[in-house]
């Protein structure tokens, strides 16, 4: 059993402050989000955390990085419960927390 973390970063200003923020200055990844059993993404946004099918950000990407994370079952089953249990709140992306 595992679950699968996508690493993205999309060329624009606030995904590039992160990286700048990170002290990363060339080929890092500005986002990070969790590919469900569903097939579709849960990560944060500048909306929020969503839920979004794997196609929302076709093209638009410059990298992306899929890392398999070994879990066990009962681990699996609540990271994903938990992240899901997140996103139906829409709960806020703080964006003052990208300045540092």
């Amino acid at each position: 059993m595992a679950v699968i973390l996508r690493f993205v970063h999309c060329a624009g200003t606030i995904e590039d402050l992160i990286l700048f923020q990170s002290n990363d200055r060339s080929d890092g990844y500005s986002h990070v989000e969790l590919l469900t059993r569903k097939g579709t993404y849960i990560g944060a946004h500048v909306k929020g955390v969503e839920e979004r099918p794997m196609t929302y950000d076709a093209g638009k990407y410059a990298r992306e990085l899929f890392m398999l994370l070994p879990l066990d079952g009962a681990a699996e089953a609540k990271c994903e419960h938990y992240m899901r249990a997140v996103a139906e709140k829409h709960e806020g992306y703080n964006l003052l927390a990208i300045l540092g």
